[in-house]
């Protein structure tokens, strides 16, 4: 289960002041620590948009967050 912090947003924020891009490909070793990074900043204005084109279970991994600022493309 993905780790939970009191920033966690349920709703995708309009507009954000931040975007944080992240490229993968088969990054499912690391995407994990990779997300829970950027959900524990205090910051909470901001999206995160996952650009993934793996072969492996990194899509399932990163669908299993129940954040809404979370964008899968």
């Amino acid at each position: 289960m993905p780790q939970q912090t009191p920033f966690n947003k349920l709703m995708p924020a309009i507009n954000p002041k931040v975007s944080v891009i992240m490229p993968t490909y088969n990054g499912a070793r690391f995407i994990k620590k990779s997300i829970n990074s950027v959900l524990r900043q205090t910051f909470p204005d901001f999206e995160l948009i996952i650009n993934d084109g793996a072969t492996d279970n990194t899509k399932e991994i990163i669908k299993s967050y129940p954040d809404k600022r979370i964008i899968y493309i």
